[in-house]
């Protein structure tokens, strides 16, 4: 997508090379059994896995694989018999989630906003595998780049970035002309 804003010409791209969002501080672990995908953090047996959801110390959601002309992955199964399985699970220990939200209880409330969470991650992990991964680079009227970003998670949020960027810079350039006209 390219367009006009304030006079600066955006573009916003679909990033060639994002970062895996499994590479960040994420709250959740993905543990996977399908072989033919990396989609997780580790590797394990379907029965480490089976054991690991029966844990009491455990929060978790499965991860569903769906491999349809293009992969996708989701904690709600897909529908789709053939072409879509629960590969793993997504989880957290209950200590882990104390720690990180400096609580002593884990309440039910807590357990849905930890779930929620657990989601998030999975859908942002979607996102990576669809290419849904964006960037944008900004040039002034002579054509010049003044600013590039990537990375981002969101076609609109890519596009309200650029935009702020350029938003930013106008009251910059305006001093710096009137400072000059003085």
């Amino acid at each position: 997508m390219e367009y006009s804003y304030k006079g600066y010409k955006i573009k916003i791209e679909q990033d060639p090379d994002p970062e895996s969002p499994r590479t960040w501080d994420n709250l959740g672990y993905i543990m996977e059994s399908n072989t033919k995908y990396d989609l997780g953090d580790v590797k394990e047996t379907p029965e480490i896995i089976k054991k690991t959801m029966k844990r009491k110390d455990i929060i978790w959601l499965p991860y569903y694989l769906m491999d349809h002309g293009s992969i996708s992955v989701s904690t709600v199964d897909f529908g789709c018999q053939g072409d879509s399985a629960q590969i793993g699970i997504i989880c957290v220990t209950r200590e882990k989630v104390k720690k990180d939200f400096g609580i002593k209880r884990i309440t039910q409330e807590w357990v849905d906003k930890i779930k929620d969470q657990l989601k998030s991650e999975v859908e942002t992990m979607n996102q990576h595998l669809q290419g849904d991964v964006h960037g944008y680079s900004i040039e002034d009227t002579q054509g010049n780049d003044i600013d590039s970003c990537w990375g981002f998670y969101c076609e609109d949020y890519c596009k309200m970035e650029a935009e702020d960027v350029v938003d930013s810079y106008i009251p910059k350039s305006i001093k710096f002309v009137k400072k000059i006209s003085e």
